[in-house]
């Protein structure tokens, strides 16, 4: 058996001698995926190991969780996910500023915005295919990813805030509360 000598492609790691066809192994594909989550952990400066579920989690700035995700069924592909909101159920104008925002990644970047029924959460999530990123790419995508995130959810912090803050005043107009005027 002869030791494979790797090369440094404009894309991924291929063992020498290899073509693509290297890559359409399942537990070949993993590896890559699994090599690059690593080598973008060790950028960072950590020691990141995926769960048995193939998850992770990053936190940046003590504020800014961003999950990884691996799935069984998908050779090549991961995701990544930030939860940049709560809401019960968005309003129609709630769900057309996500999908405008989501429009060319406009607001976005190369992520999407999305509503998590079940989780009752707006979750950014974007997703790379191993084959055709590298560690490069995946580092600068990280960086907007958290950059997009952090913008978002102080966004709907604040548009929470206004909310509830709006709210608070008809409940306490409602109420009758002497410590609001109206004029």
């Amino acid at each position: 058996m002869t030791a494979m000598i790797w090369r440094t492609g404009s894309i991924i790691r291929v063992p020498e001698g290899c073509g693509a066809e290297w890559l359409h192994h399942s537990k070949r594909g993993k590896i890559v995926v699994h090599d690059l989550i690593a080598g973008m952990a060790q950028r960072l400066g950590l020691s990141l190991e995926l769960n048995e579920d193939g998850a992770g989690r990053l936190v940046f700035e003590d504020r800014y969780a961003v999950d990884i995700q691996v799935l069984d069924d998908e050779e090549h592909r991961f995701y990544i996910s930030s939860t940049v909101g709560q809401a019960d159920t968005p309003s129609e104008a709630e769900l057309k500023t996500l999908l405008d925002a989501n429009l060319f990644g406009q607001g976005t970047g190369e992520a999407a915005l999305a509503f998590d029924p079940d989780l009752e959460e707006i979750v950014l999530q974007r997703s790379f295919d191993a084959r055709f990123t590298d560690l490069d790419q995946l580092m600068a995508a990280l960086e907007e990813f958290v950059n997009v995130a952090a913008s978002w959810t102080e966004r709907l912090a604040q548009q929470g805030a206004d909310r509830s803050g709006g709210s608070a005043e008809a409940t306490a107009l409602a109420q009758g509360d002497p410590s609001i005027l109206r004029i």
